[in-house]
């Protein structure tokens, strides 16, 4: 459990780090690799056969023997009779490559026995069956030479990699039809508050739309997820208690608003009642304050602040970490990039600050991060804007224009 002292809030850093140290990767479990994009591979995987998996062809030429050719020259062609026909694809046994003969040849066949070369079919002259070479070819010209990329048994991906279109591949050309992942995680999200009504319903008095459980169902479909359950649920204990036990199912409950010291802030004491044991309460961070993170055997509860803005900012940085734990990634978010404030920050005293930014380049190619209006926590309208979160430390004076910080997409895909 993280320690901090009585009424200290946990840093930033160190609410990442208790993470780390309270989950574990979710079991491993073998999927086509059709339906394997995004998931994590749980073992690494080497090259089951060489890559080229044979000599073959790099154009469409001929095939010959570069030692038929070494006499070729503009005035003094050499003339080679075109023996047959070969294509990429399941072939039958080629025979042996006669002396002073070629083979017609297309992209990726297999190089015939006894050639060592190819040449492409616009530097030759075609003569009924023969073809005539004005210049030498050298072994190994325009030929993919086997295991020349990958030889059999080569590292190819590693435990703790996302499978990108590109990987998959690259494994599948390597032999795996098969691959080893972690099972996806199962969420549920559960939105709190009795001021909370679908959106495009007709507001009564007091109520507002629910925007927290658009911005996390949307932003687990943005990670390749699909909650196991959601449900929404009036400031009671009891119902509380309800939904919470309903999602007894799933491995990581992530709930808004609730999480605080008020009144009607019942989360933390109807989680221990059934049996959560609090990891941490409350990050130095703002936004994002009021956050419970707890734990009941394998299940764990993430607890996000009810302000709106705070749900989006805390779910991309604090879930999407726990996300990536959950699936064994072997360098879990966040990955801290860097660039420069194009605009001054005012100073920043208490709490780390993340600042809602749009994102540029500048000439050089660095990063440029600029400050959008309206931070405030319970404000939403310019995360249509918004691309990344800029990481202002705490304690620090004001930071000018040109200063250098640490920054994160907002709103990117898994990675």
């Amino acid at each position: 459990m993280a320690e901090t002292a009585a009424g200290e809030l946990l840093r930033l850093d160190q609410a990442l780090a208790a993470y780390a140290a309270e989950l574990r990767p979710l079991p491993a479990r073998r999927v086509r690799i059709e339906r394997a994009l995004d998931r994590v591979l749980a073992d690494d995987l080497a090259a089951r056969h060489d890559l080229p998996h044979h000599d073959q062809s790099a154009l469409d030429g001929y095939a010959l023997r570069a030692a038929d050719t070494v006499r070729a020259g503009a005035g003094t062609p050499i003339r080679l009779r075109v023996i047959g026909e070969l294509a990429a694809g399941r072939a039958a046994e080629v025979p042996q490559l006669p002396p002073h003969a070629a083979w017609r040849i297309y992209t990726g066949a297999w190089m015939p026995p006894g050639a060592d070369a190819m040449i492409a079919q616009e530097r030759v002259a075609r003569e009924d069956d023969d073809i005539l070479l004005a210049a030498p070819v050298a072994a190994g010209t325009n030929v993919r030479r086997r295991g020349e990329e990958l030889a059999s048994g080569a590292p190819l991906a590693s435990a703790g990699q996302r499978l990108t279109p590109g990987l998959l591949a690259a494994l599948a050309a390597a032999g795996h039809g098969e691959l080893p992942v972690r099972r996806r995680p199962r969420l549920a999200v559960i939105d709190t508050g009795d001021e909370l009504t679908a959106p495009g319903a007709l507001l009564e008095p007091g109520q507002l739309h629910d925007s927290n459980g658009v911005a996390l169902t949307t932003l687990l479909q943005r990670w390749g997820l699909r909650p196991h359950s959601v449900a929404r649920v009036p400031d009671q204990p009891q119902l509380l208690a309800a939904a919470l036990a309903g999602a007894a199912a799933a491995d990581l409950i992530v709930t808004t608003g609730g999480a605080s010291v008020g009144d009607r802030d019942h989360l933390k004491l109807v989680a221990a009642q059934l049996g959560f044991k609090t990891v941490f309460w409350g990050v130095a961070q703002l936004p994002g304050k009021p956050l419970l993170f707890a734990r009941r055997g394998a299940q764990f509860l993430l607890g996000l602040p009810g302000n709106p803005a705070a749900v989006v900012l805390c779910a991309a940085l604090h879930l999407r970490r726990l996300v990536d734990l959950l699936e064994g990634v072997a360098l879990p978010s966040p990955r801290w990039r860097h660039g420069v404030l194009s605009a001054a920050v005012p100073p920043n005293r208490a709490r780390e600050r993340l600042l809602r930014v749009e994102l540029d380049e500048d000439s050089d190619g660095r990063a440029r991060l600029a400050p959008l209006p309206h931070q405030s926590s319970h404000m939403l309208s310019n995360l249509g804007r918004a691309q990344a979160l800029a990481r202002i430390p705490a304690g620090t004076e004001p930071l000018a224009a040109g200063s250098v910080v640490a920054w994160l997409p907002l709103f990117e895909a898994l990675a």
